[in-house]
């Protein structure tokens, strides 16, 4: 999902500031812009749309770049219709204007920065006038919006995966995120805030075969990249074979490559070169129709999310199921939960997979079949899973157990 979603946002502020996920303070900020995100209405996190909301209520200006008058769009205090994928040159001819009448914050570029002559240099033709002929966006109101977000402190900038999606998405998306460094705002309040990461602690297993093939991706190529995947060149090497291996089988859970990924016809083609692809999805999705194999998925009411909030402010948040263990179950010699019609949630049949496969550790333990807790064998698949966020849970910044969390109003 990562590599489909946010990765060239990672790169950029890694690049920018040393960490991959900044949080915009919104509630704090007095002066906002936003390039192709739509947070009120595709939300990130559900706490969004009401933090922006405050944000306006206590005098806060948004403004929002976008092809596209998209619902925090209409929102905003203003609207920037943009030409597709030329968010970073805007971001340029604000760096321009802000730098040329020398709106800059002084003591945070010479403080907390390094390569700011040659960013200057790099900016100085630059010019509104410039970007106005790439992104249709007139000079006067680049020049005006580039002065009100030096000059309305604290401000802060930020994008998601709109202009994420195209070839230029990682050094447009820097561009960006340039900016909150030119007015100092980068982990200070009302800006780009380094987050506190304490959440559960997510279980590093070693198998009884060391893998020692390359990774298919070829993602050591790429500095910055993430190691969720390089999704599109992983496609070309299915296609064209030039991978360090032929892969002969594919699983896809929790996602829909042929619609999701650029390139429908070129990510169909290439998971057409598998022998096998399993699809575990809870609807015939355009990925779902090329499976061989479909195996049938749960809804979020019917299956356990564990929300340690590890990309944000440090919360902690249980969903239970509060549908599902539909009997009789067919599918399985082990007991599970299950959905409503009986099919296993996805993690029990991750678990039931691995057993099937008799997958070990490196120490020859059955990985799948024993508790993370308790070190005995588990037999029934949904237990298996609460000691795994148990685990997570208790070696962990919460310190605590699922059960405890259960027991919570």
């Amino acid at each position: 999902h990562s590599n489909l979603c946010d990765v060239e946002r990672k790169a950029s502020f890694k690049m920018t500031m040393g960490d991959e996920r900044p949080l915009a303070d919104f509630i704090e900020s007095k002066y906002v812009i936003l390039f192709g995100w739509n947070p009120t209405s595709a939300l990130k996190w559900i706490h969004l749309g009401r933090i922006i909301a405050r944000m306006i209520e206590r005098g806060g200006r948004l403004v929002v770049v976008d092809p596209y008058l998209s619902d925090t769009a209409a929102k905003a205090h203003e609207w920037v219709p943009i030409r597709p994928a030329t968010d970073g040159a805007l971001a340029l001819a604000m760096a321009h204007v802000i730098i040329r009448d020398e709106l800059y914050n002084a003591d945070f570029v010479r403080d907390w920065t390094s390569g700011f002559d040659e960013f200057a240099a790099l900016v100085a033709d630059k010019t509104p006038a410039w970007a106005e002929e790439i992104t249709t966006v007139p000079a006067k109101t680049i020049e005006r919006i580039a002065r009100e977000f030096a000059t309305t402190k604290p401000a802060l900038a930020d994008t998601w995966s709109g202009p994420g999606q195209h070839t230029n998405g990682v050094q447009g998306g820097r561009a960006i995120a340039l900016l909150n460094a030119l007015v100092g705002t980068i982990d200070r309040p009302g800006g780009m805030m380094i987050p506190d990461k304490r959440g559960a602690k997510h279980a590093s297993v070693s198998g009884e075969v060391a893998v020692t093939a390359e990774r298919f991706d070829g993602l050591k190529d790429l500095p910055y990249g993430h190691g969720s995947g390089v999704y599109g060149r992983g496609f070309e090497r299915l296609i064209d074979g030039s991978g360090p291996y032929r892969p002969k089988a594919g699983v896809c859970v929790f996602q829909n490559l042929v619609m999701s990924g650029p390139g429908s016809s070129k990510i169909a083609e290439a998971l057409s070169t598998l022998e096998t692809f399993v699809v575990v999805d809870t609807h015939e999705s355009e990925t779902a129709r090329l499976a061989d194999y479909l195996i049938p998925g749960t809804h979020f009411l019917e299956r356990y999310d564990l929300n340690s909030h590890w990309v944000t402010w440090s919360a902690l948040g249980l969903r239970q199921p509060v549908v599902g263990g539909a009997e009789p179950r067919p599918t399985s010699p082990w007991p599970y939960r299950g959905g409503i019609f009986g099919q296993m949630a996805e993690y029990e049949f991750v678990a039931a997979l691995g057993r099937k496969l008799g997958l070990k550790t490196k120490d020859g333990a059955a990985f799948f079949s024993v508790g993370a807790v308790s070190g005995e064998p588990v037999e029934d698949l949904t237990a298996w899973y609460e000691e795994q966020l148990s685990n997570e849970l208790k070696k962990g910044a919460p310190g605590g157990t699922l059960e405890e969390m259960k027991a919570l109003p």
